[in-house]
């Protein structure tokens, strides 16, 4: 795949860590530029040093919806244009509904659905100027597993599918292309996160029943749907362990 992107400039959300990495890394080694977003900007810095080609960092809090139209600013005024934007920063705080923290709710809420929306509001002028785009969304199989102690997490990442699919239509005449990639478990931190320790417990006796995906794995799929001929438009991406069995 290298060189498929050259010329190319790609945000990537969540760049600290997990998906977000392997989607830089594999990004770059395709030739795009690659703009670096988390707020663990000391991360960020390594991995900019670690990749090859041009990247910028931008240290942003996605819960802040001044800061994400701050960062498209910002990027376009870095490399002058975005052609691709991958939605991967998300959080799952999960635990039983009626013992959760309302401020946990509120957080899944807005990293995991409320900032793709207004990051995608603030990146469309910019492709429409550029004449063509990309949009990414990782959502999550959780949509599909209905889960007890997920009902947050795993609706806003419907909702987030949703969104994508009215999007995508909404932009066809833009030459804007939408992906939603619905992945089943990864080994990635992001279940370090969870804040019920029975809910946590499950989950990693769940993942070690299988050979769960590897970031890399996603990143792959990703990739796939970018380089794909500008009349293909791969809009939807299922993919789990092969021993996953739901």
């Amino acid at each position: 795949m290298a060189g498929k992107l050259d010329g190319m400039v790609a945000i990537v959300t969540g760049a600290s860590s997990g998906v977000g990495t392997a989607t830089a890394r594999k990004l770059a080694d395709a030739g795009a530029t690659v703009a670096l977003v988390a707020r663990r900007i000391d991360r960020l810095e390594a991995l900019a040093a670690e990749i090859p080609g041009k990247t910028s960092v931008h240290g942003t809090d996605l819960y802040d919806p001044a800061a994400v139209q701050g960062l498209i600013d910002d990027v376009v005024a870095a490399h002058g244009r975005i052609d691709i934007l991958v939605n991967n920063a998300g959080s799952m705080l999960s635990g039983p509904l009626a013992d959760a923290d309302p401020d946990d709710l509120i957080r899944m809420t807005d990293l995991n659905f409320v900032s793709p929306v207004l990051a995608t509001h603030a990146v469309v002028p910019a492709m429409r100027k550029a004449g063509a785009g990309h949009l990414v969304y990782v959502s999550s199989l959780g949509i599909r597993l209905n889960t007890p102690g997920n009902a947050v997490y795993a609706a806003t990442k419907s909702a987030l599918k949703t969104f994508a699919e009215v999007v995508r239509k909404e932009l066809i005449p833009d030459n804007i292309r939408v992906t939603t990639i619905v992945p089943g478990f990864i080994e990635t931190e992001i279940v370090e996160h969870v804040r019920d320790a029975t809910m946590k417990k499950n989950f990693e006796a769940f993942m070690g029943s299988m050979t769960p995906l590897k970031p890399e794995d996603v990143a792959e799929s990703i990739l796939y749907a970018l380089v794909q001929p500008p009349h293909v438009s791969a809009n939807d991406i299922v993919l789990r362990p092969t021993n996953q069995p739901s």
